[in-house]
C-alpha cells in the first residue's frame, strides 16, 4: 500500500530574502529585486539584469557549522537550515537515515568546466549535495539530479517515491543553484534574455531574467508526521514527468500536457478541481505560448476559471532551483489563500485563456494547486498539492 506524502517544512533563499517568510512577503508586496545591469567578465553579454543574491547577506544568515560554505552551496545551506530548524522534536535516531535529493543545472560549477584547467579541482555537479548532507548530518541516500530547469521538481518526485514505497519516512528535497557566466552565455546565445524585467504571458514579453537561490522542502509520511506532531503544510497528491522528444530547446504542448495529465490522474481529481497553477512561464515567446496551449489541452472548459501566474516575473528564473522554489510558493498559496500578482505584466496576451493575476494579489481558497516546470531537452514535470486540513497564518507560511 502506497504511503501518503506531506510537506511538513520548507526553507527558501533568493534575492527576495534569506528565509521563506521574507521571500513570501516580498512576493505579495511586489518587491522589485531586478538589479542594475551586471557587468560579467565577457563584455559580449555584459549589462544584462538579474536577480542574483547578495552572497554576503546570505553568508550572514548561515549557521555556524556552514561558515566555510562554498559560494555554490551558501543559499542551499541557508534554506536547509531554515527547513530543519522549523521541525521541533526531530529525533534523527528515531527515524531511518534521511535522504537528501538535490536538483541543480550545473551545481554552479559551469565556469570551471569552461575555463581550461579548472575542472579538475572541483567535485562537479554533486558538490553542493555532498557538502550539505555532511554539514547537516543527513546520512540517507544523497542524489543529485540535473535535468535542466526541471531538476529540483524532479528531486521532489524522487524523494516522494522513497516515502511512498516505505524506503524513507522523512526526506529532504530541493534545489540549489548559483548562476554563473556560462549560464548567462548560453541563454544569451539563444537570444532568450530580457533587457529589463521578465513579463510572462505579456504580448510584449522579451525573455528571461536570470536569478539564483535555493529552496528545500521536508517531506514526511503520515505516520511519522503524526508521531512528531508536525502540522502538514500540504499533501503532495500527484506528480507527472514527460519528455517532448521534439526539440533541444523548444517545448511541445502535447508533451507538456502528458505530465499535467499524469499528475491529475495520480491525485484522482478533475482538472476543474485545481484552483491555481504556478506556471513555468519564463517570459520567452514560445515557452509561454506552448505552456498556455498545454493548459488549454488539459483544462478545456475549466480554463477560464483557472487562476495562473508565473512567479518568475518577480524572482527571475532560478534555473535548476526553479521547480522546488515554485513548489514552495505553491504550498504557501495553499497556506494563505493568497496568489501573488505578476506586477511586471502590463497586459495579457489575447491567446491566453486562463485568469492571469496581475496588478494586485488575489485572495482565494484553492483546494488544489499545481506547479509546472519545463526544461531544455523537452523535460516536463508537474506537481500537484492538496490543501492540508488546517492552515497556519501567512506569517508562518
Amino acid at each position: 500500500m502506497m504511503k501518503r506524502v506531506f510537506v511538513v517544512s520548507l526553507g527558501m533563499a533568493s534575492a527576495l530574502g534569506a528565509d521563506s517568510q521574507h521571500v513570501w512577503r516580498g512576493l505579495v508586496e511586489g518587491l522589485d529585486v531586478v538589479g542594475a545591469p551586471r557587468e560579467w567578465p565577457s563584455a559580449a553579454f555584459g549589462g544584462l539584469r538579474s536577480t542574483l543574491v547578495d552572497l554576503q547577506r546570505m553568508r550572514d544568515a548561515l549557521p555556524e557549522a556552514c561558515a566555510d560554505a562554498p559560494d555554490t552551496a551558501v543559499c542551499g545551506a541557508v534554506a536547509l537550515h531554515e527547513a530543519l530548524h522549523k521541525l521541533p522534536g526531530l529525533d534523527r535516531s528515531a527515524v531511518p537515515p534521511i535522504p537528501l535529493i538535490l536538483g541543480t543545472t550545473s551545481g554552479g560549477e559551469m565556469d570551471h568546466f569552461v575555463e581550461s584547467g579548472e575542472g579538475a579541482r572541483h567535485a562537479g555537479v554533486g558538490a553542493s549535495t555532498d557538502y550539505l548532507a555532511e554539514r547537516f548530518g543527513l546520512t540517507g541516500p544523497r542524489v543529485t539530479l540535473s535535468s535542466a530547469c526541471t531538476s529540483s521538481a524532479a528531486a521532489l518526485i524522487h524523494a516522494a517515491l522513497l516515502i511512498r514505497h516505505g524506503l524513507a519516512t522523512v526526506a529532504v528535497a530541493g534545489g540549489c543553484d548559483r548562476a554563473r557566466q556560462a549560464d548567462v552565455a548560453g541563454f544569451h546565445a539563444l537570444r532568450a534574455l530580457s533587457a529589463d524585467h521578465c513579463r510572462p504571458f505579456d504580448p510584449e514579453r522579451g525573455g528571461i531574467v536570470i536569478g539564483d537561490g535555493a529552496a528545500m522542502l521536508v517531506l514526511a509520511s503520515e505516520e511519522v508526521m503524526a508521531e512528531h506532531g508536525w502540522p502538514p503544510l500540504a499533501e503532495l497528491v500527484g506528480f507527472g514527468m514527460s519528455c517532448d522528444a521534439f526539440h533541444a530547446t523548444a517545448s511541445d504542448p502535447t508533451g507538456i500536457a502528458i505530465a499535467l495529465e499524469q499528475a491529475i490522474a495520480m491525485a484522482g481529481v478533475e482538472a476543474a478541481d485545481i484552483g491555481y497553477v504556478n506556471c513555468h512561464g519564463t517570459g520567452t515567446r514560445l515557452n509561454d505560448k506552448n505552456e498556455a496551449d498545454a493548459l488549454a489541452l488539459v483544462f478545456k472548459q475549466a480554463l477560464p476559471a483557472l487562476y495562473a501566474t508565473s512567479t518568475k516575473s518577480q524572482t527571475g528564473h532560478l534555473l535548476g532551483t526553479a521547480g522546488a522554489f515554485e513548489a514552495a510558493i505553491s504550498v504557501q498559496v495553499l497556506q494563505t489563500g493568497v496568489i501573488p500578482a505578476m506586477r511586471t505584466v502590463r497586459q495579457r496576451d489575447p491567446s491566453v485563456g486562463f485568469r492571469l493575476v496581475t496588478n494586485a494579489s488575489v485572495q482565494t481558497d484553492p483546494d488544489f494547486v499545481m506547479s509546472n516546470s519545463l526544461g531544455f531537452g523537452g523535460n516536463n514535470v508537474s506537481l500537484l498539492f492538496k490543501k492540508p486540513p488546517t492552515r497556519r497564518s501567512a506569517h508562518h507560511a
